[in-house]
């Protein structure tokens, strides 16, 4: 069965990672309490009204609304006289029927004797709840909950006035007190008596008697409109009046606007069925987001529509996001000029005396605070309002959907002169005529429109492409495979037959952006591209990385991927930059790989070739080998499944080193001085890595095996050379529910006439604890880790996630030509283990061996 909601219609905070914007402010979390929220100053018996405060709980101090922002707190905080509402009186009488709300409010359901139903819902909102079980009860959510004070408390009510005018449906909201009282019954009055609503009506089926929705027969819901749209092609969105209702949208600054929050009027009208918006939970109008943390995460996390309410819109796309799923299908015949009307028409509407009556339905206490400020916001975002519509038109444009139905259709595809392409789509009715007028008509200009998609869904449709080779990209898709096509330049069009989509667009971001502090290690993703991987890591260091990924369309793949990343190493002083370039299905089945990384002054430690070498100097430095070096290559990569990766490259590599007075490199007289000049290589390697465990972030069960090799060859001494094999192989063990064994071996052996930067090398936090990192090389290693971990679950208030402990013991030995030696190097210690909301793995561990004892912090398991 074709799929009609849009899967990623439904944008809230469970969008964001919670860690990434709340774990840097931990020290800064007032532990005041948050549990109540409606605060009674005087009887709730008074006159049949009750003086409240609405949220005493976000009165903090100056120190916390730095960090935290000021939002809305003193009006959230402000006692204000509120009307008292009793369920058997209210409305003619009503009875609850069952608890509501969303995954921030609490609601009740209510009926009356009419059959209409009503609902109250939580003015106080807990953003918490929006969070997964793994944060509930840990300071996450207890900052959640303080960031409700973003939204105004009495928002709602000042909206009324204002969209009525504006000519959009709408409910009528009223903030009330709901005193504790027999008619709520045992089961809600504990839960729901004593606190501050909003009461409207529900938005739902037969609404004849309410002109403020129409007198529509028939209200129904998104998921069900879209059903409705794709049976059949008779049924139909008031496109101008859903822009109208945008445009409201963007005075008010309501950037909450998911398909959830819209119900949808019915109307019978020339034998077509036309429905017409009426929009609905106002909660985040006027927001505000102040204060260091919630800038952070609103700027640089990703939840950039997070605008604040101003005197004017920052960014009008950014802000509409959470509406593409309902603007880009119900939104697309519309021209600039239309947007244009719509935009002029609603501000003669919205003139200064309805503004300024919307806002003085706040309470006085509350509008002596912020009610001058909110006129003259609203006046000046009014003002703006046709620079929006031009500059929404113009995103919504650039990708036009266009979508068919279940019945048939004809697409009529004309390509015209200057640029321009026509499309009109008819109705063919069961007696196979197409039917004179189109149902949908609109000209597509180059200089707005890059691409249309037009989507035919499953029936036996007719497309037909006429006209001169140039104009708009089109894309036909054609799921089911049935449709007639005809096409007379295929120049600029392009088809997709007998792929089913859904009819969202799969969307992710193109561009990841993030800074670590102390570890480089983002949350591992098996055979990830990664450009430091390229030479030795540089230690504890600040990493900055930039992934750009362009999608094409209707996948969750990504044909192409671009990763740039710059390193700065705290403790070897080292700075490098890396490049890594996928192709993907550019040569057949495989993606072509660009790769390329710079260190300037890249950093290794060497003690001399051989397996007993001494480390006997008093200085760390004295061994410290500096070095640049450039890498570039090309190469080929084979996705085999999900488990397997196969890679080819070819590859240009130069070296030189720095020739430190003091260090060992200078010192060391059997080192050849032209070792100290720039050496280029060349090469080819291969690399095939199979992966396969139950976590990739802390496996207690699975493989993974790699098995490497490459060829160089010198390109300034002709005639030397060297070949190198190196493999790898970690198996996971789990013991019972708590502990696990993990056991690691690997070698690597070199054949040839090697510099000594390419002997291959053990020691440190690559492949033995309890040396120094580089501790031994040769041109042939072995070595193995093993490991028993510990690992249990623990929930307090500061953390939520695993902890664990773990002991190891470390073997392993380098062999060197002409060398005899039988010893072997060993290390062993214990760590402790860490997962914090089961979101990233950090480890610190004590390593100790007769070389001396290491402490090791890392973000991620040591293998």
């Amino acid at each position: 069965m074709t799929q009609v909601f849009p899967e990623n219609a439904l944008l809230s905070f469970r969008k964001l990672n919670p860690a990434a914007v709340f774990l840097p402010a931990i020290l800064f979390i007032s532990t005041a309490s948050l549990s109540q929220t409606t605060i009674v100053t005087d009887s709730p018996y008074t006159k049949g009204t009750t003086v409240v405060i609405p949220g005493e709980k976000f009165k903090r101090s100056a120190y916390h609304n730095f960090f935290w922002g000021k939002h809305y707190r003193k009006e959230w905080t402000t006692p204000v006289r509120v009307s008292n509402f009793y369920i058997d009186t209210a409305a003619g009488g009503l009875t609850p029927i069952g608890e509501s709300g969303s995954r921030q409010s609490r609601g009740l359901r209510l009926k009356g004797s009419n059959g209409k139903e009503y609902v109250l819902r939580s003015v106080d909102k807990d953003f918490g709840r929006a969070f997964s079980d793994t944060f509930q009860g840990t300071f996450i959510t207890h900052v959640a909950k303080d960031q409700a004070s973003i939204a105004y408390p009495f928002a709602a009510i000042t909206i009324t006035p204002m969209i009525a005018a504006a000519g959009v449906y709408h409910t009528n909201p009223k903030i009330i007190f709901v005193p504790k009282q027999g008619p709520l019954g045992d089961q809600y009055n504990e839960k729901f008596g004593d606190q501050l609503y909003l009461f409207e009506e529900r938005p739902d089926e037969n609404q004849e008697d309410a002109d403020y929705f129409g007198n529509s027969k028939n209200v129904i819901g998104s998921e069900r409109l879209f059903e409705h749209i794709y049976e059949d092609n008779d049924n139909r969105v008031d496109q101008k009046a859903f822009a109208r209702a945008r445009l409201f949208d963007m005075v008010i600054g309501d950037w909450g606007r998911h398909p959830d929050n819209w119900r949808w009027a019915k109307f019978e009208e020339d034998k077509s069925t036309i429905y017409r918006p009426i929009p609905r939970d106002r909660d985040q109008a006027y927001t505000k987001f102040d204060g260091l943390w919630p800038w952070i995460a609103t700027n640089v996390a990703g939840a950039v529509h997070l605008e604040s309410f101003n005197y004017k819109m920052k960014n009008v796309k950014r802000f509409n996001k959470p509406g593409w799923p309902l603007d880009r299908p119900f939104l697309n015949e519309l021209t600039e000029q239309d947007w244009i009307t719509i935009a002029k028409d609603l501000q003669a509407s919205l003139t200064d005396q309805v503004i300024e009556t919307g806002i003085h339905q706040l309470p006085p206490e509350l509008f002596a605070i912020s009610g001058g400020k909110l006129i003259a916001k609203l006046k000046s975002r009014r003002d703006h309002l046709e620079d929006y519509a031009k500059r929404y038109y113009a995103f919504l444009s650039h990708h036009v959907e266009l979508r068919g139905s279940n019945e048939r259709e004809f697409f009529d595809i004309k390509r015209l002169d200057k640029g321009q392409t026509q499309i009109n789509i008819y109705k063919i009715t069961k007696e196979n005529e197409i039917k004179k007028n189109p149902y949908y008509s609109r000209t597509f200009s180059n200089s707005e429109t890059r691409e249309i998609r037009l989507n035919s869904l499953d029936n036996a449709d007719v497309v037909k492409v006429t006209g001169p080779p140039h104009g708009v990209k089109v894309r036909v898709v054609d799921p089911a495979g049935t449709d007639s096509i005809s096409i007379e330049s295929k120049a600029r069009t392009k088809l997709s037959v007998g792929k089913k989509f859904l009819f969202d667009t799969v969307h992710t971001k193109k561009f990841d952006f993030f800074i670590l502090l102390l570890f480089s290690a983002p949350e591992y993703k098996v055979f990830e591209d990664d450009p430091m991987g390229l030479f030795t890591k540089t230690g504890a260091r600040t990493s900055i990385n930039m992934r750009y990924k362009p999608q094409p369309w209707r996948t969750a793949k990504y044909m192409h991927t671009h990763v740039l990343s710059a390193n700065y190493g705290f403790l070897r002083n080292a700075i490098n930059v890396g490049y890594v370039g996928r192709f993907g299905h550019a040569v057949g089945p495989f993606d072509l790989l660009l790769k390329t990384r710079l260190d300037p002054r890249g950093v290794e430690n060497y003690y001399g070739p051989g397996n007993e070498t001494v480390n006997a100097h008093s200085t760390r430095t004295f061994h410290k080998t500096y070095t640049s070096r450039l890498y570039a290559g090309v190469g080929l990569s084979l996705r085999m499944d999900r488990h397997q990766a196969l890679d080819i490259s070819g590859f240009y590599q130069n070296i030189k080193v720095d020739k430190t007075t003091g260090h060992y490199v200078a010192v060391d007289h059997s080192i050849d001085p032209a070792l100290f000049e720039s050496r280029p290589f060349a090469g080819v390697e291969a690399a095939y890595h199979f992966h396969k465990t139950n976590n990739d972030r802390f496996p207690t069960a699975g493989v993974d095996f790699m098995l490497a090799a490459d060829y160089v060859h010198n390109l300034k001494e002709t005639d030397r050379s060297f070949a190198n094999l190196a493999s790898t192989l970690s198996v996971y063990v789990p013991l019972g529910k708590y502990f696990s064994i993990a056991t690691r071996a690997g070698g690597a052996a070199l054949s040839g006439d090697a510099d000594f930067y390419h002997l291959n090398k053990i020691g440190g936090a690559i492949n033995l604890r309890g040396y120094e990192r580089e501790r031994f090389s040769g041109k042939t290693t072995f070595y193995n880790n093993n490991e028993i971990r510990w690992l249990t679950n623990t929930k307090s208030y500061l953390y939520n996630g695993k902890i664990g402990l773990l002991a190891f013991y470390d073997v392993g030995r380098v062999w060197q030509p002409l060398e005899e030696s039988d010893k072997w190097h060993e290390g062993y210690g214990a760590g402790l283990i860490l997962i914090p909301f089961n979101k990233i793995v950090l480890t610190g561990t004590y390593a100790t061996s007769v070389e001396g004892s290491f402490i090791q912090l890392k973000a991620s398991m040591f293998f």
